[in-house]
């Protein structure tokens, strides 16, 4: 049975916490019944929606008097060893004995009471940090397919122009029918993938309400991804951050800092640790191509234009080198959400020790 416990405990301890919003406290009422969300105040809102503090408070309080009880029952068994007899044959040693064994029996299950309600502790903890790394992720993912849809639009948008053109030619016996209905077939399944994201979008803001216990189509308005934080790049010290990993997630209650499985697992971390690192100077890299391009993109747009002037391109051609604009800046756009995304993920470990796959 214990066993039992001890593997459904944590699963417990999470469906436990994520059903108890409705009982949030009353002072984060407002936070739950926030219609717009910014991505720095997701772990603000979790803590106001889910009583993750409330649960950790009761069992603290147990804690707290079982630790008195055990500091007592210490006292009591100092003294009585004190007063057992030297001698085996005293009438009073064998009281004195057995009560004083009751006593250290009593004491050790205390003690093994305290491990368990020190587990679930950190097991409400790390609850909480799992469904904030995950509303994160589900934030980014939000913005990044948001992002998807502003394009397609985009897309729809210089489409409508050249199937406009497509059209005259239609009527001037340039193309054949079947040729523009080809065309406006295509409009059709641009415009339907719009409706697609639409949905998906609806769902992940239901996903992320009935994650912190609301109703899941409560209205919810999810805001734009932050700029990357530079500043926390450069400030970043890879090997402080791996000392601090591997002795903040569980290394310290289980390995002796000199075994070999203590080198085996602080290797292990150091190398996840690199890879997100290194990850963030690839996609650095990467923003800064994606930016070249744009600025010679602005140029080459800024050159049609003037074009378009003289007459010596048409309008078409003029849309047609704005698409690449746009595509471009869309692209860098991207390129920022990648770089974003990298430098959580590094602070994703370091904060709550968690690996992003």
């Amino acid at each position: 049975m214990k066993g039992f416990w001890k593997r459904k405990l944590p699963a417990i301890l999470l469906s436990a916490v994520l059903l108890c919003g409705t009982a949030a406290p009353v002072q984060a009422a407002e936070v739950w019944e926030r219609n717009t969300v910014s991505y720095r105040n997701i772990e603000e809102v979790v803590e106001g929606s889910l009583d993750f503090a409330g649960t950790a408070s009761q069992i603290n309080g147990v804690i707290s008097s079982l630790e008195e009880a055990q500091k007592g029952l210490n006292q009591i068994s100092q003294a009585l060893e004190k007063q057992i007899p030297q001698n085996p044959q005293d009438p009073s040693y064998l009281t004195l004995y057995a009560l004083k064994t009751n006593t250290d029996l009593l004491n050790a299950q205390i003690g093994m009471s305290l491990t368990s309600y020190r587990e679930s502790r950190n097991q409400i903890t790390q609850a909480k940090d799992q469904v904030v790394v995950g509303l994160n992720t589900l934030y980014i993912t939000y913005n990044t397919l948001s992002d998807q849809r502003d394009e397609v639009s985009r897309s729809l948008r210089v489409y409508d122009k050249t199937l406009e053109a497509y059209r005259l030619q239609y009527e001037l016996g340039m193309i054949t029918k079947l040729e523009l209905d080809q065309m406006e077939e295509n409009r059709a399944v641009i415009s339907g993938s719009i409706d697609t994201i639409d949905l998906q979008l609806k769902n992940m803001r239901r996903t992320f309400n009935t994650t912190i216990g609301r109703n899941y189509n409560q209205s919810l308005s999810i805001g734009s991804l932050p700029s990357p934080d530079l500043k926390y790049v450069e400030e970043i010290n890879f090997g402080d951050d791996v000392e601090y990993v591997v002795d903040s997630y569980g290394s310290g209650d289980t390995f002796v800092s000199n075994s070999e499985k203590y080198d085996e697992y602080k290797g292990s971390n150091a190398a996840a640790l690199r890879r997100l690192y290194e990850n963030i100077g690839e996609k650095q890299r990467l923003l800064e191509q994606e930016e070249r391009a744009l600025e010679l993109e602005s140029r080459s747009l800024e050159a049609s234009k003037l074009q378009a002037e003289l007459g010596t391109i048409s309008q078409l051609q003029l849309v047609a080198a704005q698409d690449q604009y746009d595509t471009q800046a869309a692209a860098v756009k991207t390129a920022k959400t990648n770089l974003f995304t990298a430098i959580e993920q590094y602070r994703w470990m370091v904060d709550y020790g968690y690996i992003s796959s």
